[in-house]
């Protein structure tokens, strides 16, 4: 007997169908790993999908607040510049008027001055009962 029919090759140890066996094994896990490398890429892709969709509405909503923001500024402004000009014209002719001009600025101004207060005194008493309701609540 030779030595090569002593010791017979690794490769006539294992039977083929082993081998076979073991190569559909590697070969199943290799699809899974590529699997699971497009579904990571995937949510990936996703992901940053959202991410651009979220900052995207909320630049959009920066833009209208922006907006909104800018308008009630106007609305202030000509509202402050009209009570300006109403409190201006009512001294004016109060003070540098003909007689009939300064009585009504007079009266005028005297009801404005009584609204006004009232107003204080209303909201006044409505946020105290709100303080009041508030305290109960807790």
């Amino acid at each position: 007997m030779s030595a090569s029919e002593n010791n017979p090759s690794r490769q006539e140890l294992i039977p083929a169908n082993v081998l076979a066996l073991e190569q559909a094994r590697i070969d199943n896990a290799n699809r899974q790993v590529e699997a699971r490398r497009e579904l990571t890429a995937a949510n990936d892709r996703n992901n940053q999908r959202l991410f651009e969709f979220h900052t995207n509405r909320l630049e959009r909503e920066m833009k209208l607040l922006h907006a909104r923001h800018k308008t009630y500024k106007v609305v202030v402004y000509a509202v402050v510049l009209a009570t300006v000009a109403t409190i201006w014209f009512l001294l004016y002719n109060a003070f540098y008027g003909d007689g009939e001009q300064r009585e009504y600025g007079l009266m005028i101004a005297k009801y404005l001055a009584i609204g006004v207060a009232g107003y204080g005194i209303i909201s006044g008493v409505a946020g105290l009962f709100k303080k009041f309701l508030k305290q109960g609540e807790e």
